[in-house]
């Protein structure tokens, strides 16, 4: 639980800083007018749901060709934050009609994640805890909601420059690639005990 709460929440931490602070880097890093900049960012969004989409389906496909889900979920959560750390990386020193392409891949990459980050608490969880499990999951993973608008503003205000926000992102996809690869084992159903979820009256 600790390895995918740590993986959707660096996952989070990299797309909440494009989620909040794409406009204004557009605006003001690249020069963007602002309907210009409505465009980019609306086909950079399109991308990441597509791909959502797309990514899905290949999950589905895979499992029922008799891939086990360890090997499909953690294959392309592992290359999903690895793309998404080192599209962030280079993004943090391009220009602006590379980065634009740059967070075109990004998205791909960030709608890869999707479907497989909310099929690991159904996994792992199972029937029994898969309720309990996405409720701490998406609570630890959606707090870098609140950090990376923060943090990101904090970085651009003190050197008037994304470059380190971009650095900082990249890292953190980094170590989430680490979290899902190495931090959960194996991706299979546990086989919980009935006792250790029953509510705490009906043990006495």
């Amino acid at each position: 639980m600790w390895g995918a709460s740590l993986g959707h929440f660096c996952h989070n931490y990299a797309y909440y800083f494009v989620l909040s602070w794409l406009p204004l880097f557009l605006v003001k890093a690249h020069g963007f007018g602002v309907p210009a900049m409505a465009e980019i960012g609306a086909g950079i969004y399109a991308v990441h749901a597509v791909s959502a989409v797309v990514t899905g389906w290949v999950s589905d496909r895979w499992i029922v060709a008799g891939a086990t889900p360890n090997r499909v979920q953690k294959t392309l959560l592992v290359t999903a934050m690895a793309g998404i750390a080192q599209t962030m990386m280079a993004c943090a020193a391009a220009g602006p009609t590379l980065s634009i392409a740059l967070l075109a891949a990004a998205a791909m990459f960030f709608g890869m994640t999707i479907p497989n980050i909310y099929a690991i608490a159904q996994t792992l969880g199972g029937h029994r805890a898969a309720g309990q499990w996405m409720g701490i999951q998406n609570l630890i993973g959606n707090l870098a909601g609140v950090l990376a608008p923060l943090i990101t503003g904090f970085v651009v205000d003190r050197t008037d420059h994304y470059y380190w926000a971009f650095v900082i992102a990249a890292l953190v996809a980094l170590a989430g690639s680490l979290a899902f690869g190495v931090v959960i084992r194996r991706i299979e159903p546990v086989a919980w005990s009935e006792i250790s979820l029953a509510p705490a009256t009906a043990l006495k």
